[in-house]
């Protein structure tokens, strides 16, 4: 009986491992942040298993709010590490809250959700793995009211 339960969740895990990665060319991770605050200067990591090269893909951050995002503007910096070696890197800024305090271009503003194109168009040379690293700027210690961020590799086409 013990071995029984043993597989089965070995192959609920197996499962699992292989609808993320396998997904129709899209995989999905998820950080969620404790009591919803992120900390400057400690970057979120995402490693991304890349199994089918050579197909073109697409990488989109979405980011989740609560309603005590205290700032206008979400900056974050990324960098991009391709199982080849091919590194990107940038900075990206959203306008989240008017000067009103109020979210932008949301109709759920119990549970804003923005969606960030990090590299619209992105091919891998070879299988492994793909990390996205992501970093907090904006110009506070500790930045309240960041439920979570998800990373999306997306298979174009």
């Amino acid at each position: 009986m013990e071995g029984i339960k043993k597989l089965i969740i070995l192959l609920l895990i197996s499962l699992l491992n292989y609808s993320c990665s396998h997904s129709g060319g899209e995989v999905l991770l998820k950080h969620t942040f404790e009591n919803n605050s992120w900390e400057r200067f400690k970057p979120i990591r995402f490693d991304i298993d890349v199994s089918h090269p050579e197909d073109d893909y697409s990488i989109n951050l979405f980011v989740s709010f609560t309603e005590d995002f205290n700032s206008e503007d979400f900056i974050i910096s990324y960098r991009i590490a391709s199982p080849s070696g091919e590194i990107r890197s940038g900075e990206k800024m959203l306008k989240v809250k008017s000067i009103y305090g109020n979210f932008t271009k949301q109709k759920n503003v119990k549970n804003p959700e923005y969606n960030i194109s990090l590299v619209p168009y992105i091919t891998f040379h070879k299988k492994g793995s793909c990390i996205v690293e992501i970093e907090n700027l904006i110009p506070k210690f500790e930045s309240q009211g960041i439920r979570s961020l998800s990373i999306e590799l997306k298979k174009r086409g």
